[in-house]
């Protein structure tokens, strides 16, 4: 529940390089219950379930985009 909401990204990067900063500011991820939705302006917008683990140390989250331009990739 403490992850739910519309966050703002800071920072981000694809295939090790860094993402755009106008791409970054313009991102938005939006989180209810396992479902999220990563909305990066003109690259697109892309939806995924993701599931805590919070045996691990530090806790981690296991993500899997279910539509958009990375459907079937796996985060984590």
């Amino acid at each position: 529940k403490k992850t739910e909401g519309t966050w703002n990204l800071v920072s981000g990067e694809a295939d090790g390089k860094p993402l755009p900063e106008a791409e970054v500011k313009s991102a938005k991820l939006t989180i209810v219950g396992d479902a999220y939705t990563v909305d990066l302006g003109a690259a697109g917008v892309k939806k995924g379930t993701q599931k805590l683990d919070a045996t691990k140390s530090p806790k981690q989250i296991d993500a899997k985009d279910t539509s958009g331009p990375t459907v079937g990739e796996n985060h984590g």
